[in-house]
C-alpha cells in the first residue's frame, strides 16, 4: 500500500460514505481505463495527429491541404481549442479520422479486459450512480460482470438525454452518465467542437447545466481517473468549476504536483494521495492503490471525535471550590453562584479532557449532591425559578430525565422576550448516558444554528452546571395533534407534508455536522404557526420543525445514546432498540425508517405497530392503512412499496432520503399528471395495471410482468433509448387451448392486437404465431393515455382469453 490511509481526507470520505447522510456518486475519467490499453484524453489527440501525419503531403503554403494542416499543428498543443482540434481533424482527413476512431475504440475495446477499478466502484455496497468522461463503455462490461449476474438493470444515458435520467438517478436505480457519449454511437459523442455546442446551446443546455447544478449540489462526489488537463477540456467539468461546485467533493490522484495541489485547494476540492505502485515490467498499477482505497471506504464504520461546544461562563480552576460539604451550604446561601463556579469549573474540565473523561465523571460524583441541588426547579418558589441568568415562568413539559420550561432572560426589558430551558432533571445526572445524550441535544442544535439551518429550535445558549439548554420557542402544533384534529386528509395533502418533512430532515443530514436526529415520531414534529382549527392548506404551507434532539448524533459524535422511549414504539428503527446502540455504525438510514413509519401515520391515522419491518404481516398492514389513501391504482402500489422499503429491517436494504423524496416527487407529478415530469415507468405500470390481470412490478428493472399461465409471457417495460415503453408478449399452447384451432386463431388474435398498437402509435413486431414485440415513445403514450388504457385492455382480453 502506497498511501496514508490517515490522511484527514481519507477520513472524511469515509465518514460521507458510511453515514449516508449524502449519497456518494463516482465520476471516472480515461485514467481509470488507462490500465487496460484505453488512451487518455491528451493520448488521443496525440495519435490522432501523428496518423494524419502519416497521411499528408505538405506542399506549397497556399495549398488547403497544407493550411489545414499548419492549423491542426497549432490546436496540437493547446488544451483551450482541443475540441477544435478533432473538428478540424474530422473535417479535413474524415476517412482517416474514422478509421483511426474504428482502431482505438470498436477494435480495441473487444480485445482489452474490464478494469478493475470499475469492478470495484460497482461492487460497492452504497454505490449505484456513476458518471464519465469516458467513450469506452467498459463501465457497462464490469456492471454486467459484477451486478448484471444478479438480474440488475443498468440505465444509460448520453449527455445529450441526461435530463431524462433525473428521476432514475435521484431514486438510486442503476445509472451510468455517459457524459461524452459512448463509441457505439459516434453521431451523439463529444469529440468536436460542433458536437459540443449542440449539446450546450439552448433547452438542452439549461437543462444539462441543471442535471450537473443537482448532482453537485446534493451528492458527495468521488473522482477517479482524472487530472487538471481533463477538468480544462470537458465542458461538464469546466461547467462545474465554473458554477464553483466543486468545493467540498473528492479527488483520488496519483502524486499530486504542487500546482495540482494548490488548484484543487482553490477551488475546494479535497484531495486523496497515493503513489503508484509498479509491477515487475516498470509498468504503473493504479488499480492496485486506488482499489484499496475503495475498500477502506466501503468496509468503514463511523467513529467520532467530540464537538468543541462555546464557553458560556469563566472557567474555574478546581482547587479553588470548597469541598463538596461546604458546596451544598452555599448553594443553600446562593444558588446563582454557586451554579456559576460549579459552572465554571466543568466548563474547564470539558476544556482540557473533554465531557465524557474521567476528570469530569469524578468531579460529577464528588458534587453530585450540590448540582442535584441545583437541578431542582420550581416556577412557584423563589430562588428555585431561577438559574444562571434565566427566570422559569411555568413548565412546558416533563419526561424522562428532563424538563421543558417557559422562561424569560432576568433583568430584561424588551418584550416577548421568552425561550424555552429544557434542563436535565435530578434523575439523570447519575446516569452517564442521559447526560451525555442530554448534551449530544445541545450539540446538534449549536451545530446546526453554526450552519444556519433552521430546522430544529434555535440553540440560544446553554450551561454545564446544571446541564440545560436555553433555546427558541416554536410555535405551532405537532404532527400528532395535526393528524388527529383533521378527519378527512387528502393524499395530494399526505404526500406535500410529508415532502417537506423529508426535506426538513435533509437539511439537517447535509449540514455541515451532518445532524442525524434518530427521534422522528408525530410529537417531535412540529407544523410552525398552525393550530387545530387552521385549514389543512395552511399546514402543508408551514415550515416542518423538529424538536428533542436528545436521541441525535452528528459528525463529532462520540460514545453511547440512551434508550429509546417506551412511548410511540413502532415508530423506532430495529437498530436503536437495544438500550446500547452507540456500537453500532452510524447512519442516516435510521432517520428513513422513521420517517417510512411517519408516512404510514400520516397516511393511514393510526400509529405503526410495534415491529414494524419484522412482523410477519407488515404488508398487509401497510396495504390496508393505504387502501383508504387513493383510489388510483399506481399510486397506492406506488405508496406501499415505498412505505416498506423504507422500513426494511436492515438499513443497506432502505432507500436513502435522496430517493425517498425524489420517489415523492414523481408521485405528485403523476397525481397531478404534468405530462413533461411524469416519471416514464409510471406509464409503464399503469398501463400494466389497466389490462385488470394480476401484476408484479420490478422497481429495479422497471419492468411489470402481467400474470397469465405458465406458457405466456406479458411483459411492459421502460426503455432509456429513445424514452420508450417496450411490449413483449408470447403465449404457447396450454392444455387448456384447443389443439387443432390454436395456431390459427392466436395468429389472427396477435394480428389484431398488433394493428390496434399501430394505430395509436406503436411500432409493431408480429413473431410468427407465437408473439409481438414493439415499442412507443413515452411522449405519444402521455398525450393520449386514455385511448392507450382503453387499447391495452382490449389487447389483454384477446391475447389472454382462452382458445376453444
Amino acid at each position: 500500500m502506497s498511501y496514508d490511509s490517515n490522511q484527514p481526507n481519507i477520513q472524511k470520505l469515509k465518514k460521507e460514505y458510511s453515514e449516508r447522510t449524502r449519497r456518494t456518486v463516482f465520476f471516472v475519467g480515461a485514467g481509470a481505463s488507462a490500465e487496460v490499453g484505453m488512451p487518455l484524453w491528451a493520448q488521443l489527440k496525440e495519435n490522432l495527429f501523428t496518423e494524419i501525419d502519416k497521411h499528408t503531403v505538405v506542399l506549397n503554403e497556399g495549398d488547403p491541404t497544407t493550411r489545414s494542416f499548419r492549423k491542426l499543428e497549432a490546436l496540437r498543443n493547446s488544451n483551450e481549442s482541443y475540441w477544435d482540434f478533432f473538428e478540424t481533424a474530422e473535417l479535413g482527413w474524415p476517412t482517416v479520422y474514422e478509421d483511426f476512431m474504428e482502431r482505438e475504440f470498436d477494435e480495441k475495446i473487444s480485445r482489452v479486459s474490464v478494469p478493475t477499478i470499475y469492478e470495484r466502484i460497482w461492487g460497492m455496497r452504497h454505490v449505484r450512480q456513476v458518471l464519465t468522461l469516458n467513450v469506452d463503455m467498459l463501465l457497462t462490461a464490469a456492471f454486467n460482470s459484477v451486478v448484471g449476474k444478479s438480474g440488475e438493470r443498468l440505465l444509460e444515458y448520453d449527455g445529450f438525454s441526461l435530463a431524462d435520467s433525473f428521476p432514475y438517478f435521484s431514486r438510486d436505480n442503476y445509472v451510468v452518465a455517459n457524459l461524452h457519449g459512448t463509441y457505439s454511437e459516434k453521431s451523439r459523442w463529444i469529440m468536436s467542437e460542433r458536437q459540443r455546442k449542440n449539446l450546450y446551446d439552448g433547452a438542452l443546455g439549461d437543462r444539462y447545466k441543471r442535471f450537473i447544478e443537482r448532482v453537485f449540489s446534493e451528492y458527495n462526489v468521488v473522482f477517479v481517473g482524472l487530472n487538471t488537463s481533463d477538468i480544462a477540456i470537458s465542458p461538464f467539468l469546466e461547467t462545474v468549476a465554473n458554477l464553483g461546485l466543486l468545493a467540498k467533493h473528492f479527488w483520488i490522484v496519483p502524486s499530486p504536483n504542487p500546482n495540482t495541489l494548490r488548484w484543487a485547494e482553490q477551488k475546494g476540492l479535497r484531495v486523496v494521495s497515493y503513489n503508484p505502485l509498479k509491477d515487475a515490467n516498470g509498468q504503473r498499477t493504479d488499480s492496485i492503490d486506488i482499489c484499496s482505497i475503495l475498500e477502506e471506504i466501503d468496509t468503514h464504520e463511523s467513529k467520532d471525535s467530540a464537538v468543541q461546544l462555546p464557553s458560556t461562563v469563566e472557567e474555574v480552576e478546581i482547587e479553588s471550590l470548597q469541598t463538596p460539604e461546604l458546596m451544598i451550604e452555599s448553594v443553600a446561601d446562593n444558588r446563582l453562584l454557586s451554579a456559576r463556579k460549579l459552572s465554571g469549573a466543568m466548563t474547564r474540565i470539558n476544556n482540557s479532557y473533554g465531557p465524557m473523561s474521567n476528570q469530569a465523571r469524578q468531579f460529577l460524583e464528588r458534587y453530585r449532591l450540590a448540582i442535584q441541588s441545583l437541578a431542582m426547579m420550581d416556577s412557584k418558589m423563589p430562588g428555585y425559578d431561577t438559574v444562571h441568568d434565566y427566570r422559569t415562568i411555568n413548565r412546558i413539559a416533563s419526561k424522562g430525565s428532563s424538563s421543558v420550561w417557559l422562561c424569560e432572560q432576568s433583568g430584561s426589558t424588551e418584550q416577548d422576550n421568552y425561550f424555552a430551558l429544557k434542563i436535565m432533571s435530578t434523575s439523570g445526572i447519575d446516569d452517564p448516558i442521559e447526560r451525555e445524550s442530554f448534551r449530544r441535544g445541545i450539540e446538534s442544535l449549536f451545530l446546526l444554528k453554526k450552519d444556519g439551518i433552521d430546522v430544529g429550535p434555535d440553540y440560544i445558549t446553554h450551561y454545564e452546571i446544571p446541564l440545560l439548554l436555553v433555546m427558541e420557542i416554536i410555535n405551532g402544533s405537532s404532527a400528532k395533534v395535526f393528524r388527529e384534529n383533521v378527519d378527512a386528509l387528502e393524499v395530494r395533502d399526505v404526500l406535500t407534508l410529508f415532502l417537506n418533512l423529508c426535506r426538513s430532515v435533509l437539511r439537517c443530514h447535509r449540514s455541515d455536522g451532518a445532524v442525524l436526529h434518530r427521534d422522528l415520531k408525530p410529537s417531535n414534529i412540529i407544523l410552525e404557526n398552525w393550530y387545530p382549527g387552521y385549514d389543512v392548506d395552511d399546514a402543508i404551507t408551514s415550515p416542518v420543525r423538529l424538536i428533542n434532539f436528545d436521541l441525535s448524533w452528528h459528525r463529532f459524535t462520540t460514545g453511547n445514546t440512551k434508550a429509546i422511549s417506551a412511548e410511540d414504539i413502532g415508530f423506532y428503527a430495529p437498530e436503536q432498540k437495544p438500550k446500547a446502540n452507540g456500537s453500532l455504525p452510524r447512519t442516516a438510514l435510521t432517520d428513513v425508517y422513521m420517517l417510512g413509519m411517519m408516512f404510514y401515520y400520516l397516511l393511514a391515522g393510526e400509529s405503526p405497530p410495534d415491529g414494524g419491518g419484522r412482523l410477519g404481516n407488515w404488508g398487509d398492514i401497510v396495504k390496508s392503512g393505504v387502501r383508504s389513501a387513493t383510489q388510483d391504482l399506481v399510486l397506492r402500489n406506488r405508496l406501499m412499496r415505498l412505505v416498506l422499503s423504507m422500513s426494511e429491517s436492515s438499513p443497506d436494504d432502505r432507500p436513502d432520503l435522496d430517493s425517498v423524496t425524489a420517489s415523492l416527487e414523481g408521485m405528485r407529478y403523476w397525481l397531478d399528471y404534468d405530462v413533461k415530469a411524469i416519471n416514464p415507468d409510471y406509464l409503464v405500470e399503469y398501463l400494466s395495471l389497466t389490462t385488470g390481470r394480476g401484476v408484479s412490478w420490478n422497481e429495479d428493472n422497471l419492468s411489470a410482468s402481467i400474470e397469465a399461465n405458465q406458457t405466456t409471457v406479458f411483459e411492459l417495460r421502460y426503455s432509456q433509448r429513445g424514452s420508450r415503453v417496450e411490449i413483449r408478449f408470447i403465449r404457447r399452447r396450454s392444455d387448456s387451448d384447443n389443439r387443432a384451432n390454436f395456431g390459427k386463431r392466436m395468429n389472427e388474435k396477435l394480428a389484431s392486437s398488433a394493428n390496434l398498437l399501430r394505430e395509436i402509435g406503436w411500432e409493431v413486431d408480429k413473431n410468427s404465431n407465437l408473439g409481438i414485440t414493439g415499442s412507443c415513445r413515452t411522449n405519444v403514450i402521455a398525450e393520449n393515455l386514455t385511448q392507450h388504457a382503453t387499447t391495452f385492455r382490449r389487447i389483454a382480453d384477446s391475447l389472454l382469453g382462452p382458445i376453444e
